[in-house]
């Protein structure tokens, strides 16, 4: 997988921590919470196999590497792709901005930080 500039529109937030629980983004990642950052369709460019895609729901696809089995990135009909941070070789720098769904999150994995916490999508 190769990615061209940064996360999309990356003078506003761009990465996340989505805590949206149940067949979302907990259970998608086997974890608390998933964090992502958000590129454009034609920001990604895969060097190898394309990872297969399973489409969780109407708005969204939900891809994994077809050697290995791991989480890569959930996709928008409309465009949107969010890559998992932790496929990334440079991932420190990408650190997250914000957290999504944040009445959600689970109580042993609170994140003690001082980023915004919406209790729905990104309101910008």
């Amino acid at each position: 997988m190769h990615v061209w500039r940064d996360p999309f529109c990356r003078s506003r937030r761009a990465t996340q921590n989505c805590h949206l629980p149940l067949h979302t983004c907990q259970k998608w990642t086997g974890s608390a919470f998933a964090a992502a950052a958000k590129f454009t369709g034609d920001q990604v460019c895969w060097l190898h196999d394309e990872p297969i895609v399973y489409p969780s729901s109407e708005a969204l696809g939900r891809s994994f590497c077809a050697k290995c089995g791991c989480s890569i990135a959930f996709h928008a009909t409309d465009g949107p792709v969010w890559l998992n941070l932790g496929l990334f070789d440079d991932g420190p720098e990408l650190t997250p901005d914000f957290h999504l769904f944040a009445p959600h999150e689970l109580p042993w994995a609170h994140l003690k930080d001082d980023l915004p916490r919406y209790e729905e999508f990104d309101p910008a």
